[in-house]
């Protein structure tokens, strides 16, 4: 049986594996990430993969984010992970 917030795996009409997680609400609506492939076992893979970055980073993009949201996510995220901090003193110029 699976806990609250674990996701759910299925295979669609058309064939392929579908697997959604649980992401952290926004604004107060529910969110999910869906993850489709076509064997179970790339799904699995993916799916744990995607629930690792989710620990990691607190949230994942979706599709139906606006740009504003995005980009709230990539300065936290990405811009201030791989930023190096620049001296303003002078470098013998």
């Amino acid at each position: 049986m699976r806990g609250k917030g674990e996701g759910s795996v299925f295979k669609d009409s058309r064939g392929l594996w579908n697997g959604t997680i649980e992401l952290p609400p926004l604004n107060g609506e529910r969110r999910r990430k869906t993850i489709r492939r076509k064997n179970k076992k790339d799904l699995l893979e993916a799916l744990a993969e995607a629930k690792s970055e989710l620990r990691r980073l607190g949230d994942l993009p979706t599709k139906s984010q606006t740009v504003e949201q995005w980009f709230r996510y990539w300065l936290k995220q990405v811009a201030r992970r791989s930023a190096r901090t620049r001296s303003t003193g002078t470098s013998g110029r």
